[in-house]
């Protein structure tokens, strides 16, 4: 009498689990499984090659060999896995996880490991670069005196040396050291010349500013009334540059005056009104049907 076959449905050994079988056996004699591995492939394999570790993955983990990284050290860092992610090269390096001693994890390919570009997460170069930084302890930069140097992260997402430095007014702000030595900052912003300009009664457009409101953010903000009756506030920079003139009411008009050289400001409010009448009407009518 045949042994019954084994049903290996939903069992999980390494990285692949047993989805179905296939019906059809191998050269072995045995029924060919369909595996699903973690990283959404599939793999076709007997189930006991599968448990006795023939096939661990579809291939996109590295096998185990002599050649392995993990445990070793390099610099400040110490590998501790592989990730199964190889680099676009034609070798195709191998990505490890790595714990540099700064307590940061890092992912590096094996070819910078065993060439020895790549030696810890970055903060070796940042304590490089802090060997060979300018010491510039009390310098003074119009109202800015430096006090001490600390680490920043940029922008970009990069991190680097900036001075804290104390203002004349009592604030305390981070300034790059190039902007200091050169004079490019000499305060932290409160001796800026067009800080506050009082622009009550002033038109911008369609807007009156009726008055100035508290800066918040070392920017001034104003409170304007529309043409068409509505109250914004608005930052004063943006009514300077004519970033804002009128409270949005504008956008309507210019969308009528799209493909003729009438000004926007000219267009009458009872031409909008009925096109945004009209416009809110046929979205009434498209959410109906």
């Amino acid at each position: 009498m045949p042994r019954p076959r084994k049903d290996w449905t939903g069992q999980e050994f390494w990285w692949l689990t047993a989805q179905k079988s296939m019906g059809y056996m191998n050269g072995n004699n045995s029924i060919v499984w369909q595996w699903l591995c973690k990283c959404g492939n599939f793999v076709y394999a007997s189930g006991s090659t599968v448990k006795r570790g023939y096939n661990k993955s579809c291939g996109c983990r590295p096998r185990e060999s002599k050649k392995s990284l993990v445990g070793q050290r390099f610099g400040k860092l110490l590998v501790l896995e592989w990730t199964g992610v190889r680099d676009k090269s034609k070798r195709g390096y191998v990505y490890y996880s790595c714990l540099c001693d700064c307590g940061k994890t890092k992912l590096v390919s094996s070819a910078c490991l065993r060439s020895g570009s790549t030696n810890s997460c970055g903060c070796l170069r940042v304590e490089a670069n802090a060997k060979k930084r300018k010491d510039i302890t009390g310098l003074r930069s119009g109202m800015l005196v430096a006090l001490e140097p600390m680490l920043k992260r940029n922008n970009s997402g990069s991190i680097a040396w900036k001075w804290k430095c104390q203002c004349d007014c009592g604030c305390v702000s981070v300034v790059p050291i190039n902007y200091i030595t050169h004079g490019h900052v000499k305060s932290c912003g409160c001796s800026h010349p067009g800080k506050v300009i009082d622009k009550t009664g002033q038109r911008f457009g369609r807007l009156i500013v009726l008055s100035m409101v508290k800066e918040l953010h070392k920017h001034s903000f104003c409170k304007c009334l529309c043409d068409c009756g509505n109250i914004i506030t608005i930052a004063s920079g943006k009514l300077r540059n004519g970033g804002t003139r009128s409270c949005g009411c504008l956008v309507e008009a210019a969308r009528f005056t799209v493909w003729t050289n009438i000004d926007p400001m000219d267009v009458p409010f009872a031409v909008t009104d009925v096109m945004k009448a009209r416009r809110e009407l046929r979205k009434a009518i498209k959410q109906a049907s």
